[in-house]
Parts: structure tokens; sequence; C-alpha cells
């Protein structure tokens, strides 16, 4: 989401991106969707170097459907990159009008239309549960199975872990 100072209504982009340290997946991701590649100096001493990839609005959504049936741990987040595409397709609103001259100099009345505030609280939603899902911070623990160290969880009836309460 992003605010020009000249703007009355956030604009809110679809953005898919990878990085890792080999180049291989990145360039070919890059040469099949578009988008921009980088490398990055790696943040350690010895690192090595980082592979970037990304692509944002239309083209990160032929992104998303390609290889969305594949998606299973970021499906969630693809779906909802989807359903922002459907939102910001959706016609505007007609407020009003206002004058303005055309390529010679002749004043001509033009419609002003506006994103439905509607929308634009959807469009928010999206954002915020896509950054929530994305922040690594509030993501749970992850469990270890039963019978290694450091499980403080415990086994159900059916034999699957539950989580330990807090």
């Amino acid at each position: 989401m992003r605010v020009r100072g000249d703007a009355h209504v956030p604009v809110f982009s679809e953005r898919v991106m990878f990085a890792q340290v080999y180049s291989g997946l990145p360039e070919l991701l890059k040469q099949t969707f578009g988008g921009s590649y980088q490398v990055q100096k790696s943040p350690s001493t010895n690192g090595r170097p980082i592979y970037h990839w990304q692509t944002t609005d239309r083209q990160a959504v032929a992104c998303v459907k390609a290889l969305l049936p594949f998606l299973q741990v970021k499906r969630k987040q693809a779906e909802m990159i989807l359903e922002l595409r459907r939102l910001k397709e959706l016609p505007r609103v007609v407020v009003g009008s206002f004058s303005m001259n055309n390529h010679w100099g002749k004043s001509v009345m033009m419609p002003l239309r506006v994103v439905d505030p509607v929308v634009v609280q959807a469009k928010e939603e999206l954002f915020c549960a896509i950054k929530q899902l994305n922040d690594v911070r509030s993501r749970q623990p992850r469990l270890i199975g039963a019978g290694l160290s450091g499980h403080k969880g415990g086994d159900d009836k059916n034999g699957s872990i539950v989580p330990r309460g807090e």
C-alpha cells in the first residue's frame, strides 16, 4: 500500500518476490514472468550473494495464476493477490464532473470517478491480512514430533501432536 502526497486514496500493488543463494530459479522466473532481477551482496562477511527476483501488478497476477496449482505454503497469499486484482478491476463510481481543456484548448466536461470507499476498505483488509501472514514474528512455533527432545506438547488419542498450553 502506498499513499502519494497528492492522492486521496492509497494505491495497492500486487507483488511476488523470490530470493535465494542460487541463481537458477530467480533467473528462470525472470525469463518466464518478466519483472526485475538483481544480485545483492551477502549481509554476512563470508556469505554468498543473494539472487532476487520480483514482479508486480498484472505480471504478478499472471505469475500467481500460473503457479497457483503448485502452491501449498503460500497458497492463501496467492489467492489474496487474485482477490486484490479483482477489486482493482471493479469500475470506479462517478460522483460528479469537472471541466478541463482538451488538446485544442477547448473546455470539456469530464466525469469525476472515484474508488468506492467499500472497495478501498476491502483492499486495506486484504493488505493487512497478507502482511500478517507474511510476518515471521506472528507465526506459531513449529511443533516437534512426539518422543523427540524438546517436545513439550502431548499426544492426543489419535497419536497426533497437540500444542502445549502457554
